[in-house]
């Protein structure tokens, strides 16, 4: 009789914990994900950063509710043409991220042709993680969030993408570049 009872005690425990595990996935839909945060650099003047608080906030938002060791910063580096009397030669602008955004890892990868996915140690990076299902937020929809998020569909990854979590040149044609990612199969979260 004891021995029936630690049993049902035991199944009861194991029941409860199984059924936690799976809310937490159901809950918060980042669980399973890896989150790509796009060119999210200190902006270039006082408008831009004004005008990109709220996506900021999204973002951090976002950052905090995804696993830490699954969140990827993606660093845009700008090439630029240095012409001078002595030499040409090509340089590179390294902006830094955004002060107020949070930064929860060193998994920094760089671009520098508006897709994230032609890094190889980015793919690298994510093969190792064995996760299929991306995330894509941060700057700017209508290109380099575009170009990402068809470019990793074309690899063969689930990607997703959070409007509210994305910056756009405008919102009318913000919109109208989400809108085209949707018809192509690709998700919309909701958070």
């Amino acid at each position: 009789m004891k021995k029936n009872l630690i049993l049902i005690a035991l199944y009861a425990l194991l029941t409860l914990m199984f059924k936690n595990a799976n809310a937490q996935t159901e809950t918060n839909p980042l669980s399973d994900k890896i989150l790509i945060v796009v060119h999210m650099q200190e902006p270039v003047d006082q408008k831009s950063k004004e005008s990109s608080a709220n996506i900021i906030e999204k973002i951090n938002q976002l950052i905090e509710e995804t696993e830490p060791e699954n969140v990827i910063y993606a660093k845009s580096i700008s090439k630029f043409l240095n012409v001078s009397f002595k030499k040409i030669c090509v340089d590179k602008i390294d902006t830094p991220f955004d002060s107020r955004l949070k930064i929860v890892n060193q998994n920094v990868f760089t671009d520098e042709s508006g897709d994230v996915f032609e890094s190889d140690e980015l793919n690298e990076f994510i093969k190792t993680k064995k996760i299929n299902q991306i995330v894509i937020v941060g700057r700017v929809a209508e290109g380099c969030i575009t170009k990402t998020i068809l470019s990793g569909k074309k690899i063969g990854y689930e990607m997703f993408m959070i409007p509210e979590a994305i910056a756009g040149r405008a919102q009318e044609s913000k919109t109208k570049a989400l809108n085209k990612l949707e018809k192509k199969e690709i998700k919309k979260l909701d958070i």
